[in-house]
């Protein structure tokens, strides 16, 4: 019989060699298939390594997205806890993002809210500072809260020792549980003693559950102290549980009624009502911004995983073509396509289940790299970013999905086609082969641009930043945090205390300026205080604007480079028996009094005060905010006992903090300096979440490029192998080498342009989502789309070239033999 002549059929009958596949069986296709991986030990390595950063990376993100959105505070029954966020203009105080009240008020609601809330509760973090805790050593640094009495009742806490608070005047503090095992060494016996808290003899009455720090993610307590046994006055947050079978919307009425008939005791102030978001771990309005962000980095992790799951079975599907004349052989043997299509699956599900492993040890290894990373927010942040179980399985079905998915196609291809082209020696893959691995390498590339793109966004972005004019500038000014509230200063001994420091740090040799201010500029962590400011011959409300403010000493603008454009700066002068001045930014001047000079004009809000001086406008909460209206006020003129001093030296800053420290300790033994840190630091923080993403989303990307680039070499390998004989054929016909060699580069391009050109639609639709974290670069920048693309194109023709030079080399003599 001739050769076309030849028809291979399969038995129906049943034999050994087709009885249905039972365990045994797959057992030792398992096996096989570990054996054969083992054969190729090139291929095996680079697999599981590929799979492992995939899955590695996918486990780290989910990790942080879980301890910042995911997890729910350590408290009783957490759904029916809410914050109560006023709606104020005038005198506002947002520690965190949410409306502080003054205490008077908060005790108001307390009693008006009685029947719709089972308790409302009072805090106040000490933010960004803390408490100053003596030891033998000297007065140490801690961080905590000042809650009301029934705190710890609202949240549904017990204690791991001890007992809570008994009324918000009780002169006791309740220790973390971590400060409790670090400081006091665990010791039970600590319940009962009696420490020093800002110069004042506190009872340790408990300790705080193991799992709870406090209400918000990251932020750590070392202690709480009942609110009236510390400061009189304060601005608090407040927390109310609703009581049970009470409809949030209920509870919300009964908010909003006595949000607008408790007076505001401000003058200037109004308040508009209340909102009632859940008490979630986050400030209310950072869950979208952060939940995005975070959804960003887990949907980069995933794309990673994606990615080397389209390498790996492009890899695989070569493999395959390779093995096509033994599959046909074991076809022809009888073996049924099911049996072959879970040889070839073995193979891929022991490469994913060994690189998935490697992926989830690497990634819980990843969580804590990334949980000791320092974040320059002058404490450490309180985040347990281990990756729990549900973490871990998500991780683990997230590689198992995608490694089945794209496993499946090269064990589908490995049992497909007609037996005898297979079977015949030498034959090479058909066009047809190619399509699956065409599509994975095409996904790779515009994989690869979309992570590219939004990687080239975040460094446009950083770049364009570092360009911004803050008005001022942060170099070689160091910062500590000091607070006399609770030492028994009196006003004027406050003032004495702050002007005797500023007087020794400037003598220090090395030292330029030092001075003091109430607010950072750029200091996310520092809450935001504001006032509804209005020139003293305007009475209609619709002159009004909304300034934030900050209480500044004298040389503050000196020690902080801000160039004052008119007018004067503040002086010893302007003391507390002076008249009251202010010093207003461009933009302010120019909303209160259009095109005329503001100095020597009045203007009322928070009192009423004389403008005296014009600073050039600057950043003052976010680097990327448009100019926005500002006042500087006398510190000695509206003395409060909390000032940050700013210190311009060229010294280091240890060695400034040293020196800084031991003046203070000279003062007041009793007093820690608190949220020390360079302002350079500050300002640097603004731009974490863009400078985080543009690292981890760029190294991903390369590694998305390398994918790209492996995957075209390997595709035009394999295209120039299948096509030797043609190409052979067109070089004895007369066909100039070089010819050959740009068709064959431009057949690469051709793929990638395709592909790119998805990647760039793709990236276009994502950057819309990111549009918020960028500054001064539009979310279609074509510096950046064109560029990643241009790169993309390079790169494939840097991958064809080798496979180029290769069909060039083609023998004709063996092409024309061969036909």
């Amino acid at each position: 019989m001739g050769e076309r002549g030849l028809v291979l059929r399969r038995s129906t009958a049943r034999t050994p060699n087709m009885r249905a596949m039972d365990l045994s069986s797959l057992w030792t296709d398992a096996r096989r298939a570990v054996h054969s991986l083992m054969r190729h030990p090139t291929l095996f390595v680079v697999s599981i390594l590929t799979i492992a950063l995939g899955t590695a990376a996918t486990t780290a993100m989910l990790s942080v997205r879980n301890a910042l959105v995911a997890r729910p505070l350590p408290v009783a029954e957490p759904g029916t806890l809410h914050l109560i966020d006023e709606l104020r203009s005038g005198a506002t105080s947002q520690p965190l993002g949410v409306d502080a009240v003054p205490w008077p008020r908060y005790l108001a609601y307390r009693d008006l809210l009685d029947g719709p809330f089972e308790g409302v509760a009072a805090e106040a973090y000490r933010l960004p500072g803390g408490f100053s805790f003596s030891t033998p050593e000297g007065a140490v640094p801690v961080t905590g809260y000042l809650v009301s009495g029934d705190y710890f009742d609202v949240l549904g806490l017990v204690p791991a020792a001890g007992r809570f608070f008994g009324s918000d005047g009780e002169p006791s503090v309740v220790l973390g549980h971590r400060f409790w095992r670090t400081r006091f060494a665990g010791d039970p016996e600590a319940v009962g003693a009696s420490v020093r808290v800002d110069g004042r003899s506190y009872a340790v009455v408990g300790v705080a559950p193991p799992d709870f720090q406090g209400t918000t993610h990251g932020l750590p307590a070392d202690i709480w102290v009942p609110f009236e046994a510390y400061e009189d006055g304060p601005w608090v947050t407040m927390i109310g549980r609703l009581a049970p079978g009470t409809p949030p919307e209920t509870a919300l009425t009964a908010v909003r009624t006595a949000a607008t008939n408790i007076p505001p005791l401000q003058p200037q102030t109004t308040v508009r009502g209340a909102e009632m978001p859940r008490l979630t771990g986050l400030p209310p309005g950072a869950e979208g911004p952060v939940g995005g962000f975070l959804a960003l980095l887990v949907g980069t992790g995933l794309l990673v995983l994606v990615m080397a799951a389209a390498n790996i079975a492009g890899m695989l599907l070569a493999r395959g073509i390779a093995r096509r004349r033994e599959t046909a052989v074991r076809l022809a043997l009888g073996a049924g396509r099911a049996r072959i299509v879970w040889g070839s699956m073995a193979e891929v599900l022991v490469l994913f289940a060994v690189g998935g492993g490697l992926g989830i040890i690497l990634g819980v290894r990843s969580a804590e790299v990334l949980q000791a990373t320092r974040v320059p927010l002058g404490f450490d942040l309180a985040l347990d970013l281990a990756p729990d179980a549900a973490t871990v399985v998500l991780g683990v079905l997230a590689t198992a999905i995608v490694g089945s998915l794209f496993g499946l196609v090269p064990a589908l291809a490995a049992s497909r086609g007609e037996l005898l082209p297979h079977l015949k020696s030498g034959t090479t893959g058909t066009p047809r082969d190619a399509r699956g691995w065409r599509l994975f390498v095409r996904a790779q590339v515009a994989l690869s641009v979309l992570l590219l793109v939004t990687s080239g966004l975040f460094v446009r972005t950083l770049r364009e930043a570092s360009a911004v004019d803050l008005g001022f500038d942060p170099r070689g000014v160091s910062l500590a945090q000091i607070d006399l509230s609770a030492h028994d200063y009196s006003q004027e001994q406050a003032r004495i205390f702050f002007e005797e420091l500023g007087e020794r740090v400037r003598a220090v040799p090395g030292v330029s300026d030092a001075t003091i201010a109430s607010t950072v500029l750029l200091g996310a962590t520092y809450g935001r205080s504001s006032n509804d400011m209005r020139a003293a011959d305007q009475t209609d409300d619709a002159a009004r604007v909304n300034s934030a403010f900050n209480l500044v000493g004298p040389g503050y603008f000196d020690a902080l480079g801000i160039e004052l454009v008119a007018g004067r700066a503040f002086s010893p002068a302007d003391g507390p028996d002076a008249p009251a001045v202010a010093i207003v930014n461009e933009t302010l001047a120019q909303r209160l009094w259009p095109g005329r000079s503001p100095i020597g004009r009045r203007m009322t809000g928070g009192g009423t005060f004389e403008v005296v001086g014009v600073v050039r406008d600057g950043r003052y909460a976010s680097i990327g905010e448009r100019a926005s209206p500002y006042v500087f006020r006398a510190t000695a003129q509206s003395p409060v006992p909390r000032r940050t001093l700013h210190v311009r030296s060229a010294l280091p800053h240890a060695t400034v903090i040293q020196e800084v420290r031991e003046i203070v300790r000279q003062l007041d033994p009793d007093i820690a300096l608190q949220a020390v840190q360079p302002l350079e630091d500050v300002v640097g923080l603004t731009l974490f979440p863009q400078r985080f993403a543009a690292w981890l989303i760029g190294v991903f990307g390369l590694i998305g490029l390398v994918f790209a680039g492996t995957g075209l070499y390997g595709l035009l390998h394999f295209d120039v192998a299948r096509r030797t004989r043609e190409m052979g054929i067109r070089v004895a016909l007369g066909a100039r080498p070089a010819r050959v060699f740009r068709d064959t580069v431009a057949g690469g391009v051709r793929l990638t342009v395709a592909a790119v050109l998805v990647g760039l639609l793709l990236a276009g639709l994502s950057s819309r989502l990111v549009s918020g974290l960028l500054i001064g670069v539009a979310p279609l920048d074509p510096v950046t789309f064109a560029g990643v693309g241009l790169l993309l194109i390079l790169v494939a023709a840097a991958a064809s070239a080798v496979p180029a030079r290769r069909a060039t080399r083609a023998d004709p003599r063996e092409a024309l033999r061969a036909e």
